[in-house]
Parts: C-alpha cells; structure tokens; sequence
C-alpha cells in the first residue's frame, strides 16, 4: 500500500501558486489584444497582433512549467511530469501552428497586393 501524499499547508499552496496569476492575468490581456485584431489589416495592428500572439505562447509555457514545478515541490512528481511532457508536445504545435499561420497571411497577402498570377506570362527554363 502506497503512503498518500502529504499536502503542504494552504499557506504553502497559496506561496507555490500565487505567482502564476499575474501571468494568467498578462495572458489573458494578450488574448484580448490579439483577438480585437484578429482580422486587422493595418500593418502596425498586425505587428501588434503578432506580438500579443508571441507572448501568450511564452507565457502560456511559463505558466504550464512553473505549474509543473510547483506540483513537484508538492510531491506531485507524476502529474509534475506529466505536465511537463504535455508542455513540450504543446510548445511544439504552438510555435508549428503559428508559423503556419504567418506563411499563410504572407501568402495571402502576396495575393491581395500583388497583381494575378498568370501561367501564360511563365517561360520553360528548359
């Protein structure tokens, strides 16, 4: 039979954890900004979007390591790692996912600025 894990007191809970809510709260304010410009044009709205979007993913994984490592200090060791291998996985897909979406607005807006593509205008290099 396995010893249950012993929980710090709520003082001690609330020491570990109570440095993650002013990051919530900034993540929070960053979603906010980057949903306001999801569909911007303006360049400098863009470049702001585009900053918001950049600091939530930092602080989406500071908040999830700090998290982990709280959780360890506690005596949590398996959801500590648990989280923290999710976090990896996570942080990957973030920044893959949002270099997509950059490659994707760059194209969209060669398309929007540029003139049409015109396969006749096209010589074989051959």
């Amino acid at each position: 039979m396995s010893n249950p894990v012993a929980l710090p007191s709520p003082q001690k809970l609330y020491d570990l954890f109570a440095p993650l809510y002013p990051l919530v709260d900034e993540r929070e304010a960053m979603a906010e900004i980057a949903s306001r410009l999801r569909t911007a044009t303006d360049p400098d709205q863009l470049a702001e979007r585009d900053r918001a979007g950049n600091r939530m993913a930092d602080l989406d994984y500071e908040i999830h390591d700090r998290t982990a490592r709280a959780l360890d200090r506690i005596g949590l060791e398996g959801p500590a790692a648990a989280l923290g291998a999710l976090l990896e996985e996570f942080h990957d897909d973030v920044a893959a996912a949002y270099k997509a979406q950059q490659l994707r607005e760059h194209i969209t807006e060669g398309f929007t600025t540029h003139a049409p593509f015109d396969v006749r205008t096209v010589r074989s290099t051959e």
